[in-house]
């Protein structure tokens, strides 16, 4: 379709806190090593493949992954959003799973069983996420018709596209994901958005439906 618009959801790289299984929400970080090495293996994959711009979160760790990016398209031009942000974890952030369980185990269940309703305390719902980001794609879908746009973001705003506009199951949210560093590539047609390549071998699993 000569104006579709095509998406390349691109999940920044690993950050100690990926590394230690924190939830990172809002947190401000950069990457770390094992990060930068994943990038420069993207960057490298990614050449061929024409970009008009990059659309980034504010944080850190995104705007770091799309200047390895840039590397691929160096006429994209980037622009950072906080619409873009990963899901707010509030008094979350910067815990594991195992540490908000010991500490308050039946808020952590509320939450796992009604994320669009309630969020983690001080932090955001799944609907709010929803909010900003449809607002965000939206405006995306009506300025740039016939684009390639590389959307550099976090786990949780990549799994709110594929579960939403790819699967078309809203339930599936906690079922898709991509590992850090990686990438999958969208096109809009008429039947709806559709997925064109993926960047990671291993992940092929999590495409497929989960009874």
């Amino acid at each position: 379709m000569k104006d579709s618009l095509r998406l390349l959801w691109v999940r920044h790289g690993e950050t100690e806190a990926n590394r230690l299984k924190q939830y990172c929400g809002h947190m401000d970080l950069p990457l770390n090593d094992r990060g930068r090495c994943q990038l420069r293996k993207a960057a490298q994959r990614l050449r061929e493949l024409d970009v008009d711009r990059i659309c980034a979160s504010d944080l850190q760790r995104c705007r770091e992954t799309a200047k390895f990016m840039q590397k691929a398209w160096p006429t994209a031009d980037l622009h950072c959003t906080d619409a873009l942000r990963e899901l707010s974890f509030g008094e979350w952030e910067g815990l594991t799973y195992d540490a908000i369980w010991d500490q308050n185990p039946e808020e952590l269940i509320r939450w796992i069983d009604d994320p669009r309703r309630v969020a983690p305390p001080g932090g955001e719902t799944l609907d709010g996420l929803e909010v900003r980001l449809n607002r965000w794609l939206e405006n995306v879908i009506r300025r740039h018709s016939g684009e390639t746009i590389a959307v550099v973001t976090h786990g949780g705003p990549i799994r709110w596209f594929l579960s939403h506009h790819v699967d078309k199951d809203p339930g599936s949210f906690w079922k898709r994901s991509l590992p850090p560093g990686g990438w999958i590539a969208v096109e809009k047609t008429a039947e709806g958005w559709q997925v064109r390549q993926l960047g990671e071998e291993r992940g092929k699993r999590v495409w497929e439906k989960t009874e």
